[in-house]
């Protein structure tokens, strides 16, 4: 299907621009948000995480100019709300080649087919998405390709496509205790989640913000990868999941340091070396 894509403009007293996307595109995005976290009951397990002026000395710090051919593209669930499942081999396909484990691509159905929570493409949460890969790990995108476009889900097979066992890898441990921006530029890009308000699925360019009178409308997990300064608006860089074409390019944005937009949780990943 072809989109067409209308110019960018600056929104009024902001500092970002806005495009129109496809209605079908922002229907797509709207239908996989997950709810609004409740940090008191859901995430208490995964509450740890600090996000502090404070954390560290450089001003400026992008993932993808430290680790060049390291950090993997931001990829298309389609009408798959696995969102958590796309994040998760996100992050373990970019760690697992900074560390100088594996360059190979990690794959998101074998944890939608295969874990035991939140099985398929639903939109699962922080909690479910860490208990399945402490319990199953991850396997290469090779090994199962990514098949659930169309949100059908296959059951989970016996051996990898070609016919060869699983062979997991298995991280040392998953983790919720971090300071995103230190846990970033020593180990790698971070699960975390973003609030969504209506304006983000017009975001194109620049250092985004909602409006003040915008209620989130759901979640979605980003990866961390990087933030910066233009002198007033302090931001983190992220891959979102929404294909390569939304945003500033690659499907990726940046996030002015809010509290209102950030969900308060995250977690990394580490695998023995």
């Amino acid at each position: 299907m072809m989109f067409v894509y209308l110019c960018a403009t600056l929104v009024s007293g902001s500092s970002w621009t806005a495009r129109t996307y496809p209605k079908e595109l922002v229907d797509i995005w709207t239908q996989r948000l997950g709810p609004v976290p409740d940090v008191n009951s859901e995430f208490t397990s995964l509450d740890s995480v600090t996000m502090d002026d404070n954390e560290s000395n450089d001003v400026e710090f992008d993932a993808r100019t430290r680790w060049p051919g390291f950090i993997s593209d931001s990829r298309d669930p389609g009408l798959c709300s696995g969102l958590y499942s796309f994040a998760a081999a996100s992050m373990a396909t970019d760690r697992l080649a900074i560390h100088g484990v594996t360059t190979t691509v990690v794959s998101p159905q074998y944890l939608l087919s295969c874990g035991p929570k939140c099985r398929g493409c639903k939109s699962c949460t922080v909690t479910e998405t860490v208990d399945n890969i402490k319990s199953i790990g991850f396997v290469s995108e090779s090994c199962f390709p990514f098949v659930s476009e169309k949100a059908r889900v296959p059951q989970c097979p016996a051996n990898c496509q070609n016919g060869s066992k699983f062979t997991p890898f298995r991280p040392k441990r998953v983790y919720s205790q971090l300071t995103v921006k230190n846990d970033v530029y020593t180990n790698g890009p971070v699960v975390f989640i973003l609030n969504i308000f209506p304006s983000f699925n017009r975001y194109s360019s620049g250092i985004y913000s909602p409006g003040s009178n915008e209620t989130a409308m759901g979640t979605e997990p980003v990866l961390v990868v990087g933030w910066g300064t233009d002198g007033s608006n302090d931001y983190y860089i992220v891959k979102c999941f929404r294909g390569v074409l939304f945003g500033e390019g690659r499907g990726y944005a940046r996030i002015r340091r809010l509290n209102s937009l950030w969900a308060g949780t995250g977690y990394g990943v580490e695998f023995e070396q």
